[in-house]
């Protein structure tokens, strides 16, 4: 290993990991002409090894395998409430998923996330739902029914729900959301405030503001309003997404957090941040 400050776990990590290579490629090649749905990532078979120092070299060892088993971490089972109508929305099964994956991929993603409803060309995003997720899950549902039932125009930029994953067991394993662009492409990690965007910050500040004014009209929440919750699409307009709540410190005071007054918090810092 060597000494130039990397983080030695992640070193030990490759290390122990380079005897594995072969069997990774022999075991789980991505066949490219197949449809990889969501369901055989949830089930996938599962081979177990350990590692042993044979005359001073790593070599895998073969415990055994187990059949398709869901990954246990993924999905929450949302409770029944009489103020929410949970039939507005479409129910899929995973079976009806397509993964996206890209041409030179060798493996399934970690976190599948650019997905396809079966029948339809448009992708959508996949939000993953993790055991002990529910209240986010459902706070999010709440607010996306909202937007349903408001039918905002197209100037009103935020994601909308195309629809819940369901598995046999009724279990919520994620939320279906209009797809914007890739995750991460927002107006944070893009350096917004950057000086190469100054033709377009107060055009992201006027959308941002004005879609923010007809969801409050609405009685919406934003909730965690910061700028990287401002999703840019490849047209270079500013979406408001994570409806989910929470708050960053700096952005909006613990206090106002969940409320109108702290997404008008958000939305000052998210000023700050592009023009000062």
């Amino acid at each position: 290993m060597d000494d130039l400050g990397g983080d030695p776990l992640e070193e030990m990590h490759e290390w122990i990991l380079q005897p594995f290579l072969p069997i990774f490629r022999k075991l789980a090649p991505l066949d490219q002409g197949r449809k990889y749905t969501l369901e055989d990532y949830l089930y996938a078979e599962e081979f177990h090894y350990t590692v042993e120092v044979v005359e001073e070299t790593l070599v895998p060892v073969y415990l055994g395998h187990s059949k398709r088993t869901k990954l246990l971490f993924f999905g929450a089972c949302l409770p029944s409430i009489t103020y929410f109508d949970y039939s507005m929305f479409p129910v899929y099964h995973p079976s009806e998923i397509q993964v996206s994956i890209d041409a030179d991929s060798t493996s399934l993603p970690g976190f599948p996330q650019k997905v396809f409803i079966h029948g339809r060309s448009k992708p959508s995003f996949l939000k993953i739902i993790f055991a002990g997720g529910a209240r986010v899950a459902l706070k999010e549902l709440m607010a996306y029914s909202k937007i349903y039932i408001a039918n905002f125009d197209a100037t009103v930029l935020t994601s909308r729900l195309d629809g819940l994953v369901h598995d046999d067991e009724g279990t919520t394993i994620g939320l279906l959301l209009s797809y914007i662009n890739r995750p991460g492409f927002t107006l944070e990690f893009n350096g917004g405030h950057h000086p190469k965007y100054s033709e377009s910050r107060q055009k992201w500040f006027n959308q941002i503001s004005h879609t923010l004014q007809h969801l409050h009209a609405h009685n919406i929440v934003w909730g965690d309003a910061k700028p990287g919750n401002v999703l840019l699409d490849p047209n270079g307009d500013a979406y408001v997404v994570d409806f989910g709540g929470g708050y960053t410190p700096g952005c909006v005071e613990k206090e106002m957090a969940g409320t109108i007054a702290g997404d008008l918090q958000g939305l000052e810092s998210i000023r700050r941040y592009l023009f000062e």
